[in-house]
Protein backbone atom coordinates (compact mmCIF):
# COMPACT_ATOMS: atom_id res chain seq x y z
CA UNK A 1 0.00 0.00 0.00
CA UNK A 2 1.35 3.42 -1.06
CA UNK A 3 1.99 6.11 1.51
CA UNK A 4 0.61 9.62 1.17
CA UNK A 5 4.04 10.87 0.22
CA UNK A 6 4.32 8.28 -2.55
CA UNK A 7 0.87 9.13 -3.84
CA UNK A 8 1.72 12.85 -3.86
CA UNK A 9 4.97 12.07 -5.66
CA UNK A 10 3.11 10.01 -8.25
CA UNK A 11 0.51 12.76 -8.64
CA UNK A 12 3.20 15.36 -9.20
CA UNK A 13 4.90 13.07 -11.68
CA UNK A 14 1.67 12.53 -13.61
CA UNK A 15 0.97 16.29 -13.66
CA UNK A 16 4.47 16.98 -14.91
CA UNK A 17 4.05 14.34 -17.61
CA UNK A 18 0.71 15.86 -18.69
CA UNK A 19 2.26 19.31 -18.79
CA UNK A 20 5.18 17.98 -20.86
CA UNK A 21 2.71 16.26 -23.24
CA UNK A 22 0.79 19.51 -23.72
CA UNK A 23 4.04 21.42 -24.30
CA UNK A 24 5.12 18.83 -26.88
CA UNK A 25 1.78 19.14 -28.71
CA UNK A 26 2.11 22.94 -28.81
CA UNK A 27 5.66 22.76 -30.20
CA UNK A 28 4.60 20.18 -32.81
CA UNK A 29 1.74 22.44 -33.92
CA UNK A 30 4.00 25.47 -34.36
CA UNK A 31 6.71 23.36 -36.04
CA UNK A 32 4.28 21.83 -38.55
CA UNK A 33 2.63 25.20 -39.29
CA UNK A 34 6.06 26.72 -39.98
CA UNK A 35 7.33 24.04 -42.43
CA UNK A 36 4.06 22.85 -44.01
CA UNK A 37 4.62 24.92 -47.17
CA UNK A 38 8.35 24.10 -47.60
CA UNK A 39 8.17 20.51 -48.87
CA UNK A 40 6.12 17.75 -50.41
CA UNK A 41 6.12 14.82 -47.97
CA UNK A 42 4.70 11.48 -48.97
CA UNK A 43 3.04 11.08 -45.57
CA UNK A 44 -0.27 12.56 -44.42
CA UNK A 45 -0.29 15.61 -42.15
CA UNK A 46 -1.21 13.42 -39.16
CA UNK A 47 1.68 11.06 -39.89
CA UNK A 48 4.05 14.02 -40.29
CA UNK A 49 2.86 15.42 -36.95
CA UNK A 50 3.49 12.02 -35.31
CA UNK A 51 7.07 11.98 -36.65
CA UNK A 52 7.58 15.57 -35.49
CA UNK A 53 6.21 14.72 -32.06
CA UNK A 54 8.71 11.90 -31.68
CA UNK A 55 11.50 14.31 -32.65
CA UNK A 56 10.26 16.97 -30.15
CA UNK A 57 10.22 14.39 -27.37
CA UNK A 58 13.71 13.29 -28.40
CA UNK A 59 14.91 16.93 -28.39
CA UNK A 60 13.49 17.53 -24.89
CA UNK A 61 15.12 14.32 -23.71
CA UNK A 62 18.47 15.36 -25.20
CA UNK A 63 18.24 18.78 -23.52
CA UNK A 64 17.43 17.15 -20.18
CA UNK A 65 20.69 15.12 -20.28
CA UNK A 66 23.74 16.52 -18.55
CA UNK A 67 25.72 16.25 -21.80
CA UNK A 68 24.14 16.59 -25.23
CA UNK A 69 24.20 13.54 -27.52
CA UNK A 70 25.37 15.09 -30.81
CA UNK A 71 24.46 12.00 -32.80
CA UNK A 72 20.93 12.10 -31.40
CA UNK A 73 20.62 15.78 -32.34
CA UNK A 74 21.76 15.01 -35.87
CA UNK A 75 19.14 12.27 -36.13
CA UNK A 76 16.39 14.89 -35.58
CA UNK A 77 17.70 16.80 -38.63
CA UNK A 78 17.91 13.48 -40.52
CA UNK A 79 14.28 12.73 -39.66
CA UNK A 80 13.17 16.15 -40.94
CA UNK A 81 15.01 15.65 -44.24
CA UNK A 82 13.59 12.14 -44.55
CA UNK A 83 10.12 13.65 -44.51
CA UNK A 84 11.25 15.35 -47.73
CA UNK A 85 11.37 18.84 -46.22
CA UNK A 86 14.74 19.50 -47.82
CA UNK A 87 14.42 23.19 -48.71
CA UNK A 88 16.61 25.66 -46.76
CA UNK A 89 13.46 27.40 -45.54
CA UNK A 90 12.40 24.20 -43.75
CA UNK A 91 15.66 24.15 -41.78
CA UNK A 92 15.49 27.90 -41.02
CA UNK A 93 11.91 27.75 -39.77
CA UNK A 94 12.63 24.57 -37.79
CA UNK A 95 15.57 26.21 -36.01
CA UNK A 96 13.51 29.34 -35.30
CA UNK A 97 10.56 27.40 -33.82
CA UNK A 98 12.75 25.06 -31.73
CA UNK A 99 14.92 27.98 -30.56
CA UNK A 100 11.85 29.95 -29.40
CA UNK A 101 9.85 27.05 -27.95
CA UNK A 102 12.66 25.05 -26.33
CA UNK A 103 14.35 28.27 -25.24
CA UNK A 104 11.19 29.26 -23.33
CA UNK A 105 11.61 26.04 -21.28
CA UNK A 106 14.96 27.22 -19.97
CA UNK A 107 15.16 26.50 -16.21
CA UNK A 108 16.11 29.21 -13.77
CA UNK A 109 18.97 27.11 -12.46
CA UNK A 110 21.60 26.14 -15.00
CA UNK A 111 20.27 28.48 -17.69
CA UNK A 112 23.67 28.93 -19.31
CA UNK A 113 24.30 25.17 -19.58
CA UNK A 114 20.77 24.71 -20.93
CA UNK A 115 21.24 27.37 -23.61
CA UNK A 116 24.60 25.86 -24.57
CA UNK A 117 22.94 22.47 -24.96
CA UNK A 118 20.13 24.09 -26.95
CA UNK A 119 22.68 25.77 -29.26
CA UNK A 120 24.48 22.47 -29.69
CA UNK A 121 21.17 20.71 -30.32
CA UNK A 122 20.23 23.20 -33.08
CA UNK A 123 23.70 22.88 -34.59
CA UNK A 124 23.38 19.10 -34.57
CA UNK A 125 19.96 19.31 -36.19
CA UNK A 126 21.41 21.57 -38.89
CA UNK A 127 24.30 19.15 -39.44
CA UNK A 128 22.06 16.09 -39.64
CA UNK A 129 19.60 17.92 -41.91
CA UNK A 130 22.32 19.08 -44.32
CA UNK A 131 24.02 15.68 -44.37
CA UNK A 132 20.76 13.85 -45.00
CA UNK A 133 19.67 16.41 -47.60
CA UNK A 134 22.94 16.00 -49.43
CA UNK A 135 22.55 12.25 -49.16
CA UNK A 136 19.03 12.36 -50.56
CA UNK A 137 20.06 14.66 -53.41
CA UNK A 138 23.09 12.49 -54.17
CA UNK A 139 20.96 9.36 -54.03
CA UNK A 140 18.50 10.90 -56.46
CA UNK A 141 21.38 11.96 -58.73
CA UNK A 142 22.88 8.49 -58.43
CA UNK A 143 19.55 6.95 -59.34
CA UNK A 144 19.39 9.17 -62.41
CA UNK A 145 22.97 8.31 -63.28
CA UNK A 146 22.30 4.62 -62.81
CA UNK A 147 19.29 4.89 -65.05
CA UNK A 148 21.38 6.65 -67.68
CA UNK A 149 24.14 4.04 -67.37
CA UNK A 150 21.58 1.29 -67.59
CA UNK A 151 20.12 2.81 -70.69
CA UNK A 152 23.56 3.31 -72.18
CA UNK A 153 24.43 -0.27 -71.34
CA UNK A 154 21.24 -1.44 -72.98
CA UNK A 155 22.17 0.59 -76.02
CA UNK A 156 25.61 -0.88 -75.99
CA UNK A 157 24.21 -4.38 -75.79
CA UNK A 158 21.84 -3.58 -78.58
CA UNK A 159 24.77 -2.27 -80.58
CA UNK A 160 26.70 -5.43 -79.93
CA UNK A 161 23.71 -7.49 -81.00
CA UNK A 162 23.46 -5.39 -84.10
CA UNK A 163 27.11 -5.93 -84.81
CA UNK A 164 26.66 -9.72 -84.44
CA UNK A 165 23.83 -9.57 -86.92
CA UNK A 166 25.73 -7.27 -89.26
CA UNK A 167 26.82 -10.11 -91.41
CA UNK A 168 23.25 -11.30 -91.78
CA UNK A 169 21.40 -8.03 -92.12
CA UNK A 170 23.54 -5.00 -92.74
CA UNK A 171 20.58 -2.75 -93.22
CA UNK A 172 18.91 -3.85 -90.01
CA UNK A 173 22.11 -3.34 -88.06
CA UNK A 174 22.47 0.17 -89.46
CA UNK A 175 18.89 0.95 -88.44
CA UNK A 176 19.46 -0.45 -84.98
CA UNK A 177 22.61 1.65 -84.61
CA UNK A 178 20.78 4.78 -85.69
CA UNK A 179 17.98 4.02 -83.25
CA UNK A 180 20.46 3.45 -80.44
CA UNK A 181 22.21 6.72 -81.25
CA UNK A 182 18.87 8.53 -81.18
CA UNK A 183 18.04 7.09 -77.80
CA UNK A 184 21.44 8.13 -76.54
CA UNK A 185 20.90 11.70 -77.75
CA UNK A 186 17.53 11.80 -75.94
CA UNK A 187 19.05 10.63 -72.70
CA UNK A 188 21.89 13.16 -73.00
CA UNK A 189 19.32 15.85 -73.60
CA UNK A 190 17.40 14.70 -70.50
CA UNK A 191 20.53 14.92 -68.43
CA UNK A 192 21.22 18.40 -69.76
CA UNK A 193 17.67 19.44 -68.88
CA UNK A 194 18.20 18.11 -65.36
CA UNK A 195 21.39 20.10 -64.99
CA UNK A 196 19.67 23.24 -66.31
CA UNK A 197 16.81 22.71 -63.86
CA UNK A 198 19.30 22.41 -61.02
CA UNK A 199 21.01 25.65 -62.05
CA UNK A 200 17.61 27.36 -62.37
CA UNK A 201 16.67 26.19 -58.87
CA UNK A 202 19.88 27.66 -57.47
CA UNK A 203 19.22 30.92 -59.30
CA UNK A 204 15.65 30.98 -57.97
CA UNK A 205 16.88 30.74 -54.39
CA UNK A 206 19.39 33.51 -55.09
CA UNK A 207 16.68 35.75 -56.59
CA UNK A 208 14.45 34.98 -53.63
CA UNK A 209 17.04 36.39 -51.26
CA UNK A 210 17.82 39.35 -53.50
CA UNK A 211 14.19 40.30 -54.26
CA UNK A 212 12.63 39.95 -50.82
CA UNK A 213 11.55 43.23 -49.16
CA UNK A 214 13.20 42.35 -45.86
CA UNK A 215 16.91 43.05 -45.49
CA UNK A 216 19.04 40.06 -44.52
CA UNK A 217 22.19 41.02 -42.62
CA UNK A 218 25.11 39.25 -40.96
CA UNK A 219 27.68 40.82 -38.65
CA UNK A 220 30.82 39.63 -36.93
CA UNK A 221 31.31 39.69 -33.18
CA UNK A 222 32.38 43.35 -33.34
CA UNK A 223 29.16 44.38 -35.03
CA UNK A 224 30.73 44.95 -38.45
CA UNK A 225 28.43 44.06 -41.33
CA UNK A 226 29.82 41.14 -43.34
CA UNK A 227 26.77 40.63 -45.58
CA UNK A 228 23.72 42.76 -46.46
CA UNK A 229 21.11 41.74 -49.04
CA UNK A 230 20.43 44.07 -52.00
CA UNK A 231 17.03 45.11 -50.58
CA UNK A 232 18.90 47.45 -48.21
CA UNK A 233 18.90 50.06 -50.99
CA UNK A 234 15.09 50.24 -50.98
CA UNK A 235 15.08 50.82 -47.21
CA UNK A 236 18.17 52.91 -46.40
CA UNK A 237 19.17 54.07 -49.93
CA UNK A 238 22.63 52.47 -49.57
CA UNK A 239 24.05 49.81 -51.87
CA UNK A 240 25.29 46.67 -50.06
CA UNK A 241 28.89 47.60 -50.85
CA UNK A 242 28.42 50.98 -49.14
CA UNK A 243 27.43 49.44 -45.79
CA UNK A 244 29.52 46.26 -45.75
CA UNK A 245 32.45 46.58 -43.36
CA UNK A 246 30.73 49.32 -41.33
CA UNK A 247 29.28 48.83 -37.87
CA UNK A 248 25.58 48.13 -38.00
CA UNK A 249 24.81 50.92 -35.49
CA UNK A 250 26.52 53.56 -37.66
CA UNK A 251 23.18 54.04 -39.44
CA UNK A 252 21.00 54.14 -36.31
CA UNK A 253 19.21 57.24 -35.06
CA UNK A 254 21.22 58.78 -32.18
CA UNK A 255 18.29 58.59 -29.75
CA UNK A 256 17.83 54.84 -30.37
CA UNK A 257 21.54 53.99 -30.30
CA UNK A 258 21.66 53.03 -26.57
CA UNK A 259 18.80 50.53 -26.97
CA UNK A 260 20.40 49.02 -30.07
CA UNK A 261 23.77 48.61 -28.33
CA UNK A 262 22.12 46.94 -25.31
CA UNK A 263 20.36 44.55 -27.66
CA UNK A 264 23.67 43.69 -29.36
CA UNK A 265 25.21 42.82 -25.99
CA UNK A 266 22.26 40.51 -25.31
CA UNK A 267 22.83 38.85 -28.69
CA UNK A 268 26.45 38.24 -27.82
CA UNK A 269 25.15 36.60 -24.64
CA UNK A 270 23.11 34.17 -26.76
CA UNK A 271 19.70 35.85 -26.53
CA UNK A 272 17.61 36.49 -29.64
CA UNK A 273 16.40 40.08 -29.96
CA UNK A 274 13.48 41.85 -31.60
CA UNK A 275 12.74 45.56 -31.60
CA UNK A 276 11.57 48.64 -33.49
CA UNK A 277 14.13 51.38 -34.05
CA UNK A 278 14.82 54.46 -36.15
CA UNK A 279 17.49 54.38 -38.83
CA UNK A 280 18.79 57.30 -40.91
CA UNK A 281 18.80 56.91 -44.70
CA UNK A 282 21.54 58.07 -47.05
CA UNK A 283 19.55 61.24 -47.81
CA UNK A 284 19.14 62.00 -44.09
CA UNK A 285 15.52 60.88 -43.69
CA UNK A 286 14.37 58.79 -40.73
CA UNK A 287 12.88 55.34 -41.30
CA UNK A 288 11.25 53.09 -38.71
CA UNK A 289 12.42 49.46 -38.95
CA UNK A 290 11.72 46.23 -37.09
CA UNK A 291 14.70 43.94 -36.51
CA UNK A 292 14.76 40.27 -35.59
CA UNK A 293 18.24 39.05 -34.76
CA UNK A 294 19.81 35.87 -33.41
CA UNK A 295 23.36 34.66 -32.78
CA UNK A 296 25.14 32.48 -35.38
CA UNK A 297 26.32 29.35 -33.61
CA UNK A 298 29.12 26.99 -34.53
CA UNK A 299 31.00 24.35 -32.58
CA UNK A 300 33.28 27.00 -31.13
CA UNK A 301 30.30 29.06 -29.96
CA UNK A 302 28.83 32.33 -31.24
CA UNK A 303 30.66 33.48 -34.35
CA UNK A 304 28.39 36.32 -35.48
CA UNK A 305 24.90 37.78 -35.63
CA UNK A 306 22.28 37.28 -38.33
CA UNK A 307 18.83 38.77 -38.72
CA UNK A 308 16.09 40.40 -40.74
CA UNK A 309 15.35 44.13 -41.01
CA UNK A 310 11.84 45.18 -42.12
CA UNK A 311 10.73 48.71 -43.03
CA UNK A 312 7.67 49.58 -40.89
CA UNK A 313 7.67 53.36 -41.46
CA UNK A 314 4.28 53.45 -43.16
CA UNK A 315 2.56 51.35 -40.51
CA UNK A 316 4.24 53.35 -37.71
CA UNK A 317 3.16 56.65 -39.24
CA UNK A 318 -0.35 55.31 -39.78
CA UNK A 319 -0.49 54.18 -36.15
CA UNK A 320 0.75 57.60 -34.98
CA UNK A 321 -1.83 59.34 -37.16
CA UNK A 322 -4.53 57.08 -35.76
CA UNK A 323 -3.46 57.87 -32.19
CA UNK A 324 -3.49 61.60 -32.99
CA UNK A 325 -6.96 61.29 -34.52
CA UNK A 326 -8.21 59.33 -31.52
CA UNK A 327 -6.75 61.92 -29.11
CA UNK A 328 -8.36 64.74 -31.12
CA UNK A 329 -11.70 62.92 -31.05
CA UNK A 330 -11.35 62.33 -27.30
CA UNK A 331 -10.66 66.02 -26.64
CA UNK A 332 -13.53 67.02 -28.91
CA UNK A 333 -15.94 64.74 -27.11
CA UNK A 334 -14.74 65.66 -23.61
CA UNK A 335 -14.95 69.39 -24.32
CA UNK A 336 -18.15 69.36 -26.35
CA UNK A 337 -20.74 71.84 -25.05
CA UNK A 338 -23.37 69.11 -25.25
CA UNK A 339 -23.72 65.72 -23.56
CA UNK A 340 -23.25 62.78 -25.95
CA UNK A 341 -24.42 59.29 -24.96
CA UNK A 342 -24.94 55.99 -26.75
CA UNK A 343 -27.34 53.24 -25.67
CA UNK A 344 -27.72 49.64 -26.78
CA UNK A 345 -30.90 47.69 -27.57
CA UNK A 346 -31.25 47.04 -23.82
CA UNK A 347 -31.38 50.84 -23.28
CA UNK A 348 -28.22 50.66 -21.13
CA UNK A 349 -25.73 53.51 -21.49
CA UNK A 350 -22.58 52.29 -23.26
CA UNK A 351 -20.74 55.59 -23.71
CA UNK A 352 -20.88 59.09 -22.27
CA UNK A 353 -18.47 61.79 -23.44
CA UNK A 354 -18.08 63.52 -20.07
CA UNK A 355 -19.51 63.82 -16.61
CA UNK A 356 -22.90 65.54 -16.70
CA UNK A 357 -23.28 68.74 -14.70
CA UNK A 358 -25.95 68.77 -12.00
CA UNK A 359 -28.46 66.73 -13.93
CA UNK A 360 -28.15 63.21 -12.54
CA UNK A 361 -28.02 61.52 -9.21
CA UNK A 362 -24.98 59.40 -10.04
CA UNK A 363 -21.78 60.14 -11.89
CA UNK A 364 -21.25 56.57 -13.04
CA UNK A 365 -23.76 56.23 -15.88
CA UNK A 366 -22.22 53.30 -17.77
CA UNK A 367 -24.18 50.03 -17.83
CA UNK A 368 -27.17 51.76 -16.29
CA UNK A 369 -30.51 52.06 -18.04
CA UNK A 370 -31.07 55.56 -19.35
CA UNK A 371 -34.68 55.30 -18.21
CA UNK A 372 -33.44 55.38 -14.60
CA UNK A 373 -32.71 59.10 -15.08
CA UNK A 374 -35.81 60.11 -17.05
CA UNK A 375 -38.87 61.58 -15.35
CA UNK A 376 -41.76 59.04 -15.35
CA UNK A 377 -43.86 61.14 -17.76
CA UNK A 378 -41.16 60.80 -20.43
CA UNK A 379 -40.15 57.14 -19.97
CA UNK A 380 -42.71 55.89 -22.50
CA UNK A 381 -41.89 58.43 -25.26
CA UNK A 382 -38.13 57.94 -24.83
CA UNK A 383 -38.38 54.15 -25.00
CA UNK A 384 -40.69 54.37 -28.03
CA UNK A 385 -38.23 56.64 -29.90
CA UNK A 386 -35.23 54.39 -29.16
CA UNK A 387 -37.10 51.25 -30.25
CA UNK A 388 -38.22 52.95 -33.45
CA UNK A 389 -34.64 53.99 -34.31
CA UNK A 390 -33.35 50.43 -33.81
CA UNK A 391 -36.14 49.18 -36.06
CA UNK A 392 -36.09 51.80 -38.84
CA UNK A 393 -32.81 53.74 -38.51
CA UNK A 394 -34.67 57.06 -38.40
CA UNK A 395 -33.91 60.11 -36.22
CA UNK A 396 -36.05 62.09 -33.80
CA UNK A 397 -36.04 65.02 -31.36
CA UNK A 398 -37.54 65.36 -27.90
CA UNK A 399 -37.38 67.83 -25.03
CA UNK A 400 -37.59 65.94 -21.77
CA UNK A 401 -37.09 66.29 -18.05
CA UNK A 402 -34.53 64.22 -16.16
CA UNK A 403 -34.15 63.69 -12.46
CA UNK A 404 -31.51 66.05 -11.11
CA UNK A 405 -29.76 66.20 -7.80
CA UNK A 406 -31.45 67.58 -4.73
CA UNK A 407 -34.91 66.81 -6.15
CA UNK A 408 -34.58 69.48 -8.89
CA UNK A 409 -35.54 68.54 -12.43
CA UNK A 410 -33.28 69.37 -15.34
CA UNK A 411 -34.49 69.86 -18.91
CA UNK A 412 -32.64 68.60 -21.97
CA UNK A 413 -33.27 69.03 -25.68
CA UNK A 414 -32.24 65.65 -27.10
CA UNK A 415 -31.46 64.63 -30.68
CA UNK A 416 -31.82 60.84 -31.18
CA UNK A 417 -29.98 59.22 -34.11
CA UNK A 418 -28.68 55.79 -35.24
CA UNK A 419 -25.10 54.50 -35.17
CA UNK A 420 -24.62 52.00 -38.01
CA UNK A 421 -22.32 48.98 -37.99
CA UNK A 422 -22.20 46.46 -40.86
CA UNK A 423 -25.51 47.70 -42.22
CA UNK A 424 -27.42 47.45 -38.93
CA UNK A 425 -28.20 49.94 -36.17
CA UNK A 426 -25.74 48.91 -33.44
CA UNK A 427 -26.44 51.74 -30.97
CA UNK A 428 -28.52 54.89 -30.64
CA UNK A 429 -26.68 58.18 -30.07
CA UNK A 430 -28.21 60.94 -27.95
CA UNK A 431 -26.92 64.52 -28.28
CA UNK A 432 -28.39 66.33 -25.28
CA UNK A 433 -28.25 70.09 -24.69
CA UNK A 434 -29.06 71.41 -21.23
CA UNK A 435 -32.00 73.83 -21.67
CA UNK A 436 -32.96 74.10 -18.01
CA UNK A 437 -32.30 77.85 -17.88
CA UNK A 438 -34.11 78.43 -21.19
CA UNK A 439 -37.02 76.44 -19.82
CA UNK A 440 -37.08 78.58 -16.69
CA UNK A 441 -37.05 81.76 -18.78
CA UNK A 442 -39.88 80.44 -20.96
CA UNK A 443 -41.92 79.53 -17.89
CA UNK A 444 -41.16 82.95 -16.41
CA UNK A 445 -42.40 84.64 -19.58
CA UNK A 446 -45.58 82.54 -19.56
CA UNK A 447 -46.22 83.46 -15.93
CA UNK A 448 -45.42 87.09 -16.68
CA UNK A 449 -47.90 87.21 -19.55
CA UNK A 450 -50.55 85.65 -17.34
CA UNK A 451 -49.83 88.07 -14.48
CA UNK A 452 -49.67 91.07 -16.81
CA UNK A 453 -53.00 90.13 -18.33
CA UNK A 454 -54.49 89.98 -14.87
CA UNK A 455 -52.75 93.18 -13.72
CA UNK A 456 -53.90 95.16 -16.76
CA UNK A 457 -57.43 93.80 -16.88
CA UNK A 458 -58.39 95.07 -13.41
CA UNK A 459 -57.12 98.69 -13.71
CA UNK A 460 -58.49 98.95 -17.25
CA UNK A 461 -61.92 97.98 -15.96
CA UNK A 462 -61.61 100.55 -13.20
CA UNK A 463 -60.53 103.29 -15.64
CA UNK A 464 -63.45 102.47 -17.89
CA UNK A 465 -65.84 102.53 -14.96
CA UNK A 466 -64.42 105.89 -13.70
CA UNK A 467 -64.65 107.45 -17.13
CA UNK A 468 -68.27 106.27 -17.50
CA UNK A 469 -69.15 107.89 -14.16
CA UNK A 470 -67.39 111.13 -15.17
CA UNK A 471 -69.40 111.22 -18.38
CA UNK A 472 -72.61 110.74 -16.39
CA UNK A 473 -71.60 113.49 -13.93
CA UNK A 474 -70.69 115.92 -16.73
CA UNK A 475 -74.10 115.40 -18.33
CA UNK A 476 -75.71 116.38 -15.00
CA UNK A 477 -75.96 120.13 -14.44
CA UNK A 478 -75.36 119.78 -10.70
CA UNK A 479 -71.78 118.46 -10.54
CA UNK A 480 -70.41 117.25 -7.23
CA UNK A 481 -66.85 118.61 -7.62
CA UNK A 482 -65.38 116.60 -4.73
CA UNK A 483 -66.89 113.41 -6.05
CA UNK A 484 -65.64 114.18 -9.56
CA UNK A 485 -62.09 114.67 -8.20
CA UNK A 486 -62.37 111.42 -6.33
CA UNK A 487 -63.51 109.56 -9.46
CA UNK A 488 -60.77 111.14 -11.63
CA UNK A 489 -58.16 110.33 -8.96
CA UNK A 490 -59.35 106.73 -8.99
CA UNK A 491 -58.89 106.61 -12.78
CA UNK A 492 -55.49 108.27 -12.47
CA UNK A 493 -54.27 105.72 -9.94
CA UNK A 494 -55.47 102.83 -12.13
CA UNK A 495 -53.64 104.35 -15.09
CA UNK A 496 -50.48 104.67 -13.00
CA UNK A 497 -50.83 101.07 -11.98
CA UNK A 498 -50.93 100.04 -15.64
CA UNK A 499 -47.92 102.26 -16.37
CA UNK A 500 -45.94 100.57 -13.58
CA UNK A 501 -46.85 97.16 -14.99
CA UNK A 502 -45.68 98.20 -18.45
CA UNK A 503 -42.47 99.63 -16.97
CA UNK A 504 -41.81 96.32 -15.19
CA UNK A 505 -42.23 94.45 -18.46
CA UNK A 506 -39.84 96.85 -20.18
CA UNK A 507 -37.35 96.48 -17.35
CA UNK A 508 -37.46 92.68 -17.69
CA UNK A 509 -36.87 92.91 -21.45
CA UNK A 510 -33.96 95.31 -20.92
CA UNK A 511 -32.45 93.02 -18.31
CA UNK A 512 -32.67 90.01 -20.66
CA UNK A 513 -31.11 91.94 -23.55
CA UNK A 514 -28.44 93.58 -21.32
CA UNK A 515 -29.43 97.10 -22.44
CA UNK A 516 -30.89 98.49 -19.20
CA UNK A 517 -29.46 102.04 -19.02
CA UNK A 518 -28.02 103.55 -15.85
CA UNK A 519 -27.84 107.33 -15.39
CA UNK A 520 -25.58 108.19 -12.49
CA UNK A 521 -26.26 111.52 -10.77
CA UNK A 522 -26.13 113.15 -7.33
CA UNK A 523 -29.38 112.63 -5.38
CA UNK A 524 -30.73 114.13 -2.16
CA UNK A 525 -32.43 111.18 -0.36
CA UNK A 526 -34.79 113.61 1.43
CA UNK A 527 -36.18 114.92 -1.90
CA UNK A 528 -36.54 111.35 -3.24
CA UNK A 529 -38.60 110.31 -0.18
CA UNK A 530 -40.64 113.51 -0.23
CA UNK A 531 -41.77 113.03 -3.85
CA UNK A 532 -42.65 109.36 -3.26
CA UNK A 533 -44.81 110.32 -0.21
CA UNK A 534 -46.53 113.18 -2.05
CA UNK A 535 -47.33 110.89 -4.95
CA UNK A 536 -48.69 108.09 -2.73
CA UNK A 537 -50.62 110.28 -0.23
CA UNK A 538 -53.90 110.26 -2.22
CA UNK A 539 -53.84 106.44 -2.29
CA UNK A 540 -53.11 106.16 1.46
CA UNK A 541 -55.84 108.69 2.26
CA UNK A 542 -58.50 106.53 0.55
CA UNK A 543 -57.66 103.74 3.04
CA UNK A 544 -57.44 106.08 6.05
CA UNK A 545 -53.71 105.50 6.44
CA UNK A 546 -51.25 108.13 7.60
CA UNK A 547 -48.14 108.31 5.40
CA UNK A 548 -45.22 110.19 7.01
CA UNK A 549 -41.43 110.53 6.59
CA UNK A 550 -39.07 110.16 9.56
CA UNK A 551 -35.62 111.04 8.23
CA UNK A 552 -32.52 111.81 10.33
CA UNK A 553 -30.54 115.03 9.98
CA UNK A 554 -28.42 115.36 8.04
CA UNK A 555 -28.57 112.73 5.19
CA UNK A 556 -25.55 112.62 2.81
CA UNK A 557 -25.92 112.81 -0.93
CA UNK A 558 -25.89 109.55 -2.87
CA UNK A 559 -25.14 108.71 -6.51
CA UNK A 560 -27.50 106.63 -8.62
CA UNK A 561 -30.29 106.60 -11.22
CA UNK A 562 -33.09 108.88 -9.94
CA UNK A 563 -35.89 107.24 -11.98
CA UNK A 564 -35.03 103.70 -10.98
CA UNK A 565 -34.50 104.52 -7.31
CA UNK A 566 -37.76 106.48 -7.31
CA UNK A 567 -39.60 103.51 -8.88
CA UNK A 568 -38.17 101.10 -6.28
CA UNK A 569 -39.18 103.43 -3.40
CA UNK A 570 -42.59 103.97 -5.01
CA UNK A 571 -43.18 100.21 -5.29
CA UNK A 572 -42.20 99.73 -1.64
CA UNK A 573 -44.61 102.48 -0.48
CA UNK A 574 -47.45 101.14 -2.67
CA UNK A 575 -46.92 97.62 -1.34
CA UNK A 576 -47.01 98.98 2.22
CA UNK A 577 -50.30 100.75 1.48
CA UNK A 578 -51.69 97.71 -0.31
CA UNK A 579 -51.07 95.35 2.59
CA UNK A 580 -51.97 97.76 5.46
CA UNK A 581 -55.55 98.27 6.68
CA UNK A 582 -55.05 100.81 9.48
CA UNK A 583 -52.46 102.90 11.35
CA UNK A 584 -49.58 104.73 9.78
CA UNK A 585 -46.78 104.02 7.35
CA UNK A 586 -43.38 105.52 8.21
CA UNK A 587 -40.61 105.96 5.64
CA UNK A 588 -37.19 106.26 7.28
CA UNK A 589 -33.53 106.07 6.29
CA UNK A 590 -30.18 105.32 7.87
CA UNK A 591 -26.76 106.78 7.21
Amino acid sequence: MLSNRDRCRMGDQLAAERQLEERCDAIVGKWYSAISDTGYPALSSMQVRQVLRVQVAKAIELLAASQLDSWGAEQIGVALACLHYIQPAALAKTLRVLREQLGSMCPADGAAEYLNRLAALLAGISTGFLQQTCKIVLEEQEAIRAALVSEIESSRMALMAAQEELEKRVMDRTADLARANQELRVEVAERKRFEDALRESEAKYRRLVEDMHEVIYITDLKGNLTYVSPSVKAVLEYRPAEVSGHRFDAFAHPEDLPRIQRGFQNLLAGQSQEGVYRFVTKSGHTRWVRTSSSPVLEDSGIVGIQGLLTDVTDSHQARAALQTSQERLRLLMENAPVLVLTVGPDLKIRFVNRDPAETTRQMDLLDRSMLDYVQPDYVGPVEQIVRKIFATGSSDDLQLAVMGRGGRDAWYSVRFGPLWRDGDVAEVMLVAEDVTEQKKVADLKDNLIRDVSHELRTPLAKVQMSLDRLVDMLEDEDIDREKAIQVSGFATRSTERMLRTVENILDLSRLESGTWPHEQQSIQPRLLVHEAIVYATPLSSTKGLELIADLPEPLPEIRGDWDKLYRVLQNLVHNAIKFSDEGKIVVTAED
